[in-house]
């Protein structure tokens, strides 16, 4: 049941869902031309961003996709393995709640960026939604076999996390099925 759920969430969803990611970075970027993406997976979303914003991307992860879609490094989900400002713009989407230190993972972000970091990531307003998230968070990381910690962040959370930093937010909710929304937050962080 859960593969048949899996399959449909890949196949079915993740084309809106990126679209939607797309579209949201697009009012965020600026000038930044080269990008690591983190947590990258196969590289699929990588892939829509390089293609229809313009930005060459490579990818970072604690496992190599056998059908990776961009160039993919191997990390311990802490350490990027590049120089200081190696890329202009670091990006994280969905992946702040797999770490177990987003603390470090911000942090390495910033060392290898040079203009910004952007985060795409959920967050919850109550227990049900957050219920909602680790339900999808399960079905959508279930055949790719990537570890569901469920370090979502509230809204207040994520305004704790950032406030040492300077930002611009926008949000949006998405649905996975009708009535069934998520509360969808991008940030662009820039140095």
């Amino acid at each position: 049941m859960i593969f048949m759920f899996s399959n449909f969430f890949e196949n079915l969803l993740s084309g809106k869902r990126d679209q939607s990611i797309v579209q949201e970075f697009q009012k965020l970027l600026g000038e930044e031309r080269t990008g690591l993406d983190v947590g990258c997976g196969n590289g699929r979303l990588s892939k829509k961003i390089q293609e229809q914003l313009n930005i060459e991307l490579v990818g970072v992860d604690i496992y190599r996709a056998k059908s990776a879609k961009i160039d993919v490094h191997l990390f311990d989900g802490q350490n990027l393995p590049f120089p200081d400002n190696s890329f202009d713009s670091v990006f994280l989407i969905d992946v702040l709640h797999h770490a177990q230190n987003s603390e470090i993972l911000m942090k390495e972000a910033f060392r290898v960026a040079k203009k910004s970091v952007l985060i795409k990531d959920h967050y919850y307003e109550n227990k049900f939604e957050l219920q909602v998230l680790k339900i999808a968070d399960r079905i959508g990381n279930f055949l790719a076999k990537v570890p569901t910690p469920f370090y979502f962040k509230s809204k207040k959370d994520w305004e704790t996390f950032l406030q040492s930093f300077d930002f611009q937010t926008i949000e949006w909710r998405s649905s996975l099925l009708p009535k069934i929304t998520f509360s969808q937050c991008a940030y662009k962080i820039s140095k």
